[in-house]
């Protein structure tokens, strides 16, 4: 017998959490969930397939997915000053362009699109992927961005860029 005292460990309850909510399936979550948007639709059920991995609560499943059903209405000040700088401008105006003229909207290809960007215009991933990610779910933590780009389809991934784009035009010229 140890003599020491019980101790709780937020830690240890979330992961026994996350282990229960892997061992259901997505119609077993939805059930529990019982919101609004996740309704058994396919792309529903696509969007709660592709953040489980990262909620470890049923609140995080509210949380980490209201970008999939809603576009962003604003972005943190401090996030669009870390993430935003004087090129972030041209370079997101020429990834859209390249993002228009793609025919097949799947992942794969959306990569591929943004790999030839950072490549063409020899920048890190960064200087473009957490643009892309803010502009799409106004935050700098999701699911990978192509899959987030697939997922939301080309239409609403262009609108929301656009969207982002006047923004923080907007915001140089008002400095």
């Amino acid at each position: 017998l140890n003599k020491s005292p019980a101790t709780f460990s937020m830690d240890k309850l979330l992961w026994f959490n996350k282990y229960y909510l892997d061992q259901m399936s997505i119609d077993q979550l939805m059930d529990v969930l019982k919101l609004k948007d996740f309704d058994g639709s396919e792309y529903s059920k696509t969007v709660m397939e592709t953040v489980r991995d990262r909620c470890s609560t049923l609140n995080q499943f509210t949380t980490d997915t209201d970008y999939f059903f809603k576009d962003p209405e604003d972005y943190k000040p401090s996030l669009l000053l870390k993430h935003c700088k004087e090129t972030t401008s041209n370079h997101l105006s020429l990834l859209k362009g390249q993002l228009e003229s793609l025919e097949i909207w799947e992942q794969t290809h959306i990569k591929e699109v943004i790999d030839r960007v950072v490549l063409d215009l020899e920048i890190g991933f960064g200087k473009i992927g957490l643009p892309l990610r803010l502009a799409l779910t106004s935050r700098v933590n999701s699911p990978s961005i192509d899959l987030v780009c697939e997922i939301l389809g080309k239409e609403i991934t262009l609108r929301r860029l656009e969207k982002f784009l006047t923004k923080i035009q907007n915001l140089k010229t008002d400095q």
